[in-house]
């Protein structure tokens, strides 16, 4: 689980990770690899499509999505408790 929501201001150099999900995500996913490194695990993290704290937008779940491909993860996994998605969040 990378949600950016999850995460306390300042960790990983972020003010605001909640307000910064793309780089949130990109880092968290860095350190992954980094904890990985070695051991033949594939990376496939859940992403945040709900609102904790702020509204969450098509824009950030775009974000963190992008940030999973950028890491060459083997696909992602997108999660909202409700089971209301973003539309658009998968088109390609």
């Amino acid at each position: 689980m990378a949600y950016p929501s999850h995460y306390n201001p300042g960790e990983y150099g972020i003010a605001s990770p909640d307000d910064a999900p793309g780089i949130t995500v990109s880092r968290s996913l860095a350190d992954f690899r980094r904890a990985l490194e070695g051991r033949k695990t594939r990376l496939v993290p859940w992403l945040q499509d709900f609102s904790l704290g702020r509204t969450y937008t098509l824009t950030d779940v775009e974000e963190q999505i992008a940030a999973a491909r950028a890491h060459h993860t083997q696909g992602f996994l997108l999660w909202n408790p409700l089971g209301v998605y973003t539309p658009g969040a998968l088109a390609p």
